[in-house]
């Protein structure tokens, strides 16, 4: 079987319990023979783009920033 996780937060980009949630469902679930990908953000320009990690495929991608017109709208933004 193969699962695909979108996650807006994954070691070593920490900000709450999601990432940590997320990295330890994914190498579980690796662990038991499932094949892993996770599609993350990362701001960092220098981190690889595709990494394995513990046996789970970590893609990373670069955010796109928007201006948001009101404190609702960025928190929207975020979920």
């Amino acid at each position: 079987m193969r699962v695909l996780m979108f996650s807006w937060e994954y070691p070593p980009r920490v900000i709450g319990g999601l990432a940590r949630h997320v990295h330890e469902l994914s190498v579980a679930l690796q662990a038991g023979g499932t094949e892993v990908d996770v599609i993350t953000v990362d701001e960092n320009p220098v981190s690889p783009e595709t990494e394995i990690v513990q046996g789970v495929r970590v893609w990373r991608t670069r955010p796109y920033h928007l201006t948001p017109r009101d404190f609702i709208s960025g928190i929207l933004q975020m979920n």
